[in-house]
């Protein structure tokens, strides 16, 4: 669900995206659980250059980062990377379970 104003109700930060869970709204209407990037206004900075405000809300973590446009390119980075290897550790995982217990197998001539 995509909300069109900041889920946490700031003025200064205007909403780029976010993704909320459709089923985790408190009573308020505010969700419990999102991830937003906005855009922050220039006076309300603590360094000019970091912009984009990324906000990172679930029932067991809060927090909230402002950010110039190195400091995404290196989170994606990172984050994509960090998949990837998980990833291939997941599969690697698999293939070694498969050779363990491979499965039975009939010959073709009995």
């Amino acid at each position: 669900m995509f909300l069109q104003e900041c889920p946490r109700g700031f003025k200064d930060c205007e909403v780029l995206d976010n993704v909320c869970a459709d089923d985790v709204f408190k009573s308020s209407g505010k969700p419990v659980s999102f991830i937003c990037c906005g855009s922050s206004d220039p006076k309300t900075r603590a360094l000019k250059r970091d912009r984009f405000r990324l906000c990172f809300k679930t029932q067991g973590s809060d927090s909230i980062t402002d950010n110039d446009e190195y400091d995404i390119l290196d989170m994606i980075s990172v984050l994509t990377r960090g998949m990837s290897i998980q990833r291939r550790r997941d599969e690697s995982d698999k293939d070694k379970k498969r050779r363990k217990h491979p499965p039975n197998r009939r010959s073709f001539y009995g």
